[in-house]
């Protein structure tokens, strides 16, 4: 199906209608299946650029409901269409650098697990599927790192800045927060260290790919600190 014959904010809403009514002929919350919808099925025959631009879309209108810009369909709450995202993020979509950096440029206000009951981390996948494919790809590592500097110091932000940086790649600084019981790990193991390998390192950061496996090794770090989810 081609641009011209494709409403994609017409889509979603019948999307997001189809979602609600397929979860209250369910007593749980089954994560929503495409296939099983009758606006999914029209998704999963779309161009793959254009189902970038579907989930571009979904991602644009959850943060303008949560900004209170724009309500959802139906008066449902503002965090409520985040609920398509993780069936939108497994679609073999073909996203385009500016799809991904406007995705980026809302993942921090989106990501909240606990308030919102979304998860942007499947997104970072698609991001480091298209930085394997068009590296060095400027635009898109600069959205990456202004991603990283909004990132809260919060536990529940700590696995999306974990997979960020390692986006990013080796050279990029982690920073050690106080009062985080892996950063306490850390901070102990360098204050342990002879003055001449702990020299090597900084007081408050460090490099991210020797003290991962370092630390990762002797079992201090969870392995989703070291790796993409």
């Amino acid at each position: 199906m081609s641009a011209p014959d494709v409403d994609l904010d017409a889509l979603l809403t019948a999307l997001f209608v189809d979602s609600i009514s397929a979860r209250m002929m369910s007593l749980a919350k089954p994560e929503i299946d495409l296939r099983n919808l009758p606006t999914g099925k029209v998704i999963l025959e779309l161009d793959p650029s254009l189902q970038a631009a579907l989930v571009r879309e979904a991602v644009d209108r959850t943060a303008r409901a949560i900004q209170g810009v724009e309500r959802n369909p139906n008066g449902e709450s503002r965090y409520a269409m985040g609920s398509l995202f993780p069936a939108l993020f497994k679609l073999d979509a073909d996203y385009s650098s500016e799809d991904l950096r406007e995705i980026l440029g809302h993942t921090a206000l989106l990501h909240d697990v606990y308030s919102y009951g979304i998860s942007m981390l499947p997104a970072l996948k698609h991001v480091k599927r298209y930085l394997d494919s068009h590296k060095p790809a400027p635009e898109v590592r600069a959205a990456l790192e202004s991603l990283r500097d909004q990132l809260p110091e919060m536990a529940k932000y700590r696995t999306l800045r974990t997979a960020d940086t390692t986006l990013l790649g080796s050279d990029v600084a982690i920073k050690l927060e106080k009062g985080d019981r892996w950063s306490d790990a850390v901070a102990a193991d360098l204050a342990a260290m002879p003055a001449e390998e702990r020299s090597r390192w900084d007081g408050s950061s460090m490099r991210r790919s020797p003290p991962a496996a370092l630390w990762q090794q002797a079992g201090s770090l969870p392995r989703e600190r070291c790796s993409m989810p």
